[in-house]
Protein backbone atom coordinates (compact mmCIF):
# COMPACT_ATOMS: atom_id res chain seq x y z
CA UNK A 1 0.00 0.00 0.00
CA UNK A 2 1.00 3.59 -0.91
CA UNK A 3 -0.39 6.93 0.49
CA UNK A 4 -0.62 10.54 -1.10
CA UNK A 5 -1.59 13.29 0.35
CA UNK A 6 -4.77 14.60 -1.02
CA UNK A 7 -3.95 18.62 -0.23
CA UNK A 8 -0.67 18.60 -2.31
CA UNK A 9 -0.26 18.92 -5.46
CA UNK A 10 3.39 17.60 -5.66
CA UNK A 11 1.81 13.96 -6.71
CA UNK A 12 4.49 12.39 -4.42
CA UNK A 13 3.58 9.05 -2.64
CA UNK A 14 5.23 7.39 0.86
CA UNK A 15 5.24 3.60 2.31
CA UNK A 16 3.48 3.20 5.22
CA UNK A 17 6.52 3.49 7.44
CA UNK A 18 7.69 6.96 5.76
CA UNK A 19 7.92 9.57 8.27
CA UNK A 20 6.12 11.73 5.60
CA UNK A 21 2.93 9.56 5.11
CA UNK A 22 2.60 9.11 9.56
CA UNK A 23 2.50 13.24 8.87
CA UNK A 24 -0.36 13.61 6.60
CA UNK A 25 -4.27 13.85 8.53
CA UNK A 26 -6.50 10.51 8.08
CA UNK A 27 -8.89 12.71 6.13
CA UNK A 28 -6.53 13.99 3.51
CA UNK A 29 -4.91 10.36 3.22
CA UNK A 30 -5.21 8.94 -0.32
CA UNK A 31 -3.73 5.50 -0.98
CA UNK A 32 -2.82 3.17 -4.08
CA UNK A 33 -2.47 -0.23 -4.33
CA UNK A 34 0.50 -0.83 -6.01
CA UNK A 35 3.53 1.43 -7.60
CA UNK A 36 1.82 0.53 -11.29
CA UNK A 37 -1.48 2.17 -10.24
CA UNK A 38 0.80 4.98 -8.90
CA UNK A 39 3.20 5.86 -11.82
CA UNK A 40 0.14 5.33 -14.27
CA UNK A 41 -1.39 8.35 -12.21
CA UNK A 42 1.79 10.45 -12.06
CA UNK A 43 3.10 9.50 -8.99
CA UNK A 44 6.54 8.77 -7.51
CA UNK A 45 7.95 7.79 -4.54
CA UNK A 46 9.68 9.55 -1.73
CA UNK A 47 13.23 9.71 -1.82
CA UNK A 48 13.14 8.52 1.55
CA UNK A 49 11.04 5.31 0.13
CA UNK A 50 12.11 5.47 -3.26
CA UNK A 51 15.37 2.77 -2.91
CA UNK A 52 16.44 3.41 -6.24
CA UNK A 53 18.05 6.87 -5.20
CA UNK A 54 20.43 4.75 -1.95
CA UNK A 55 21.14 2.24 -4.59
CA UNK A 56 22.69 4.50 -7.29
CA UNK A 57 24.71 7.24 -4.65
CA UNK A 58 26.11 4.00 -3.62
CA UNK A 59 27.06 2.87 -6.57
CA UNK A 60 27.64 5.89 -8.74
CA UNK A 61 31.58 6.40 -8.93
CA UNK A 62 31.98 2.52 -10.10
CA UNK A 63 28.44 2.87 -12.26
CA UNK A 64 30.04 6.35 -14.46
CA UNK A 65 33.38 4.30 -14.67
CA UNK A 66 31.80 1.07 -16.43
CA UNK A 67 29.68 3.54 -18.56
CA UNK A 68 32.96 5.53 -19.75
CA UNK A 69 34.41 2.01 -20.55
CA UNK A 70 31.34 0.33 -22.12
CA UNK A 71 30.21 4.14 -23.90
CA UNK A 72 26.69 3.82 -22.11
CA UNK A 73 24.55 6.58 -20.05
CA UNK A 74 22.97 6.02 -16.55
CA UNK A 75 20.74 8.52 -15.07
CA UNK A 76 18.53 8.43 -12.27
CA UNK A 77 15.14 10.24 -12.65
CA UNK A 78 12.04 10.23 -11.10
CA UNK A 79 10.48 7.40 -10.72
CA UNK A 80 13.33 4.56 -12.85
CA UNK A 81 16.91 4.86 -13.67
CA UNK A 82 17.61 5.24 -17.12
CA UNK A 83 20.61 3.60 -19.15
CA UNK A 84 20.75 3.80 -22.77
CA UNK A 85 23.52 2.35 -25.03
CA UNK A 86 24.44 2.62 -28.98
CA UNK A 87 22.00 -0.73 -29.27
CA UNK A 88 19.07 -0.24 -26.43
CA UNK A 89 17.42 1.67 -24.10
CA UNK A 90 16.70 0.67 -20.34
CA UNK A 91 14.55 1.50 -17.22
CA UNK A 92 15.49 0.34 -13.69
CA UNK A 93 12.13 0.22 -11.34
CA UNK A 94 11.45 0.03 -7.84
CA UNK A 95 9.34 -2.96 -7.02
CA UNK A 96 6.49 -3.44 -4.45
CA UNK A 97 8.71 -5.65 -2.35
CA UNK A 98 11.20 -2.67 -1.51
CA UNK A 99 13.88 -4.95 -1.69
CA UNK A 100 13.48 -5.89 -5.95
CA UNK A 101 14.31 -3.83 -8.41
CA UNK A 102 12.74 -4.83 -12.02
CA UNK A 103 14.51 -4.01 -15.61
CA UNK A 104 12.27 -2.96 -18.85
CA UNK A 105 13.64 -3.20 -21.70
CA UNK A 106 12.58 -0.98 -25.06
CA UNK A 107 10.07 -2.11 -27.19
CA UNK A 108 12.35 -1.72 -30.43
CA UNK A 109 9.90 -4.03 -32.98
CA UNK A 110 6.78 -4.82 -31.77
CA UNK A 111 3.66 -3.10 -30.19
CA UNK A 112 4.49 0.27 -28.49
CA UNK A 113 2.46 -0.41 -25.51
CA UNK A 114 2.99 -3.52 -23.07
CA UNK A 115 3.56 -4.07 -19.78
CA UNK A 116 3.20 -1.35 -17.07
CA UNK A 117 5.62 0.67 -18.33
CA UNK A 118 4.72 2.44 -22.03
CA UNK A 119 6.65 0.92 -24.84
CA UNK A 120 9.13 -1.01 -22.55
CA UNK A 121 8.85 -4.64 -21.70
CA UNK A 122 9.57 -6.45 -18.72
CA UNK A 123 13.42 -8.17 -18.56
CA UNK A 124 12.76 -10.63 -15.92
CA UNK A 125 15.89 -9.76 -14.22
CA UNK A 126 16.59 -9.26 -10.94
CA UNK A 127 19.87 -8.21 -9.89
CA UNK A 128 20.72 -7.05 -6.06
CA UNK A 129 23.14 -3.98 -7.77
CA UNK A 130 22.97 -1.83 -10.73
CA UNK A 131 26.25 -2.82 -11.43
CA UNK A 132 24.93 -6.57 -12.44
CA UNK A 133 22.27 -4.87 -14.62
CA UNK A 134 24.84 -2.99 -16.83
CA UNK A 135 26.69 -6.16 -16.92
CA UNK A 136 23.61 -8.10 -18.35
CA UNK A 137 22.83 -4.89 -20.78
CA UNK A 138 26.17 -5.36 -21.89
CA UNK A 139 25.97 -9.00 -22.59
CA UNK A 140 22.57 -8.16 -24.27
CA UNK A 141 23.67 -5.97 -26.62
CA UNK A 142 26.52 -8.17 -27.58
CA UNK A 143 24.03 -11.04 -28.34
CA UNK A 144 21.94 -9.02 -30.46
CA UNK A 145 24.71 -7.30 -32.40
CA UNK A 146 25.88 -10.89 -33.00
CA UNK A 147 22.45 -12.08 -33.54
CA UNK A 148 20.50 -9.72 -34.89
CA UNK A 149 16.40 -10.43 -34.94
CA UNK A 150 15.55 -9.79 -38.50
CA UNK A 151 17.90 -10.64 -41.44
CA UNK A 152 19.71 -7.85 -43.16
CA UNK A 153 17.46 -6.66 -46.11
CA UNK A 154 18.21 -7.88 -49.36
CA UNK A 155 19.04 -6.22 -52.59
CA UNK A 156 15.98 -5.40 -54.57
CA UNK A 157 15.47 -7.80 -58.18
CA UNK A 158 16.32 -5.88 -61.22
CA UNK A 159 13.31 -3.59 -62.72
CA UNK A 160 10.93 -5.51 -65.30
CA UNK A 161 11.43 -4.22 -68.54
CA UNK A 162 8.21 -1.72 -69.43
CA UNK A 163 8.01 -0.80 -66.16
CA UNK A 164 8.45 3.12 -64.36
CA UNK A 165 10.87 1.73 -62.35
CA UNK A 166 12.89 0.21 -65.25
CA UNK A 167 12.32 3.61 -66.76
CA UNK A 168 14.06 5.21 -64.48
CA UNK A 169 16.69 2.92 -64.11
CA UNK A 170 17.49 3.29 -67.85
CA UNK A 171 17.65 7.20 -67.27
CA UNK A 172 20.08 6.68 -64.25
CA UNK A 173 22.47 4.80 -66.56
CA UNK A 174 22.57 7.31 -69.86
CA UNK A 175 22.95 10.23 -67.35
CA UNK A 176 26.17 8.19 -66.06
CA UNK A 177 27.37 7.34 -69.64
CA UNK A 178 27.42 10.54 -70.22
CA UNK A 179 28.94 11.69 -67.28
CA UNK A 180 31.73 9.04 -67.80
CA UNK A 181 32.08 10.35 -71.35
CA UNK A 182 32.54 13.67 -70.14
CA UNK A 183 35.11 12.83 -67.82
CA UNK A 184 37.10 10.77 -70.13
CA UNK A 185 37.11 13.55 -73.20
CA UNK A 186 38.42 16.20 -70.61
CA UNK A 187 41.13 13.72 -69.53
CA UNK A 188 42.32 13.18 -72.71
CA UNK A 189 42.52 17.07 -72.79
CA UNK A 190 44.51 17.09 -69.98
CA UNK A 191 47.29 14.16 -70.83
CA UNK A 192 47.24 15.89 -74.68
CA UNK A 193 47.84 19.78 -73.07
CA UNK A 194 51.19 17.95 -70.89
CA UNK A 195 52.40 16.28 -73.54
CA UNK A 196 52.78 19.77 -75.36
CA UNK A 197 53.78 21.75 -72.35
CA UNK A 198 56.70 18.75 -72.17
CA UNK A 199 57.64 18.89 -75.48
CA UNK A 200 57.87 22.83 -75.61
CA UNK A 201 60.19 22.23 -72.64
CA UNK A 202 62.50 20.21 -74.07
Amino acid sequence: MYYYSKNSRTKIIHTEDCRYHLAIREEHLGTFQTLVEAHAAGYRLCKVCNPLVGIFHAEEETLMEICRQKGLSISLRRNFISISSPWSSWRILADDNRNHTKLYHRNDFGPKQSGPVAGYHDQHVNYATLQEYLGYIIDHDYYRMMHPLYPAPQPKPAPVKGTKRYRKAQAREKRKAKKAAVWNVLSIIDSLSAQNQTRTVV
